[in-house]
């Protein structure tokens, strides 16, 4: 497949959270986080050092891409109403009082969400049959996206850093995580052993780990069924981590609609909890393309937007991904029929 560009800029990837939030009487505080170019866990603690509150008061339903333009809320425990902007070396941290209530935010209120992104470097011919279909929708494979194993422009091992620990091998789970770039752990300082370090890490960190290496056993998942069901498949690369896609048929269709998933979580005494729940192995994508024009920035290739929502847990770049590929399956197919 043609190598098209995404998040090329912060501004050529947008996202809007949709929550379910009641408003009313409540000693928490809800604000709208807009942030670019900044993980969402370090926005989180630029927030609370400007307010001067612990981190832990400040609560939000889900992590949002680091290299684009975001706007999600968020939960704060504090009596002060306060709208902050802070701007550092490109990146922004914005918070805008929204209301108020008497929850806290959690995983649950998160709906989905509302994305425009730029795709930039398309050929000429292909953007204009693709923007020929001004409003579509595709079914696209439920996979996890490349930012769930990794940084970006970092090496994409989150999943491994969860496969050792799951293993015990706390050896090699640190020595990944000092590859990973995860500025936060790095600052980590340890002198005891590798146990102990993954013992005194928190709860929540070591889950996003092994959450990570269920995520790719997911995306083994799907691709095996892939393997099985379709007679028209390509491995397509995404920042490192290779990707099956195939055409949908009926029989696809049905593999998908039964797919179970496994978890794995960590509770007290780095004790593991199993449990299998279910997952969509496929989305169905409504879609619209505009603002189709040549690069300003990629000379002789055009760009266009694409605007779309998915549920909470659907990854936008693997909407993008498997649309482009379709796309151009579809255009060589309409070209091979024409001449």
């Amino acid at each position: 497949m043609a190598r098209y560009k995404i998040k090329y800029f912060y501004s050529d990837f947008s996202v809007q959270e949709v929550c379910h939030l009641k408003y009313g009487k409540g000693s928490i505080k809800y604000y709208l986080l807009i942030k670019r170019g900044i993980r969402t866990v370090e926005a989180i603690s630029k927030v609370a050092l400007e307010m001067k509150i612990p981190e832990d008061h400040i609560r939000y339903a889900g992590l949002k891409d680091e290299d684009a333009v975001t706007m999600q809320y968020i939960s704060i425990e504090t009596d002060e109403i306060k709208n902050l902007r802070i701007e550092e070396g490109g990146t922004l941290v914005e918070i805008i009082y929204c209301g108020s209530g008497e929850n806290h935010m959690k995983v649950g209120h998160l709906l989905g969400n509302s994305f425009k992104i730029r795709v930039r470097n398309v050929d000429n011919e292909l953007a204009r049959f693709i923007y020929s279909e001004k409003k579509s929708r595709i079914s696209i494979l439920n996979y996890y996206g490349p930012q769930r194993f990794g940084l970006p422009s970092m090496p994409k091992c989150t999943h491994m850093i969860g496969k050792n620990i799951l293993d015990k091998d706390y050896e090699a789970a640190l020595l990944l995580i000092e590859k990973s770039g995860n500025i936060k752990e790095e600052k980590r300082k340890w002198t005891g052993n590798e146990a102990d370090y993954f013992k005194n890490m928190p709860e929540n960190n070591l889950n996003f780990y092994i959450s990570s290496w269920d995520s790719y056993l997911w995306n083994e998942q799907l691709k095996n069924i892939i393997l099985e069901h379709c007679h028209v498949t390509e491995v397509c690369r995404q920042e490192g981590i290779d990707y099956l896609y195939g055409e949908f048929g009926s029989k696809l269709y049905n593999q998908l609609e039964n797919v179970t998933m496994k978890h794995h979580k960590m509770v007290s005494n780095m004790e593991i909890e199993e449990s299998e729940g279910k997952r969509y192995g496929y989305i169905d994508v409504n879609y619209i393309i505009s603002g189709l024009e040549m690069d300003d920035y990629f000379q002789g290739s055009s760009m266009m937007d694409i605007e779309f929502y998915v549920p909470s847990g659907v990854y936008a770049t693997t909407v993008i991904d498997q649309l482009m590929w379709k796309k151009e399956k579809d255009f060589f197919r309409e070209n091979r029929r024409k001449g």
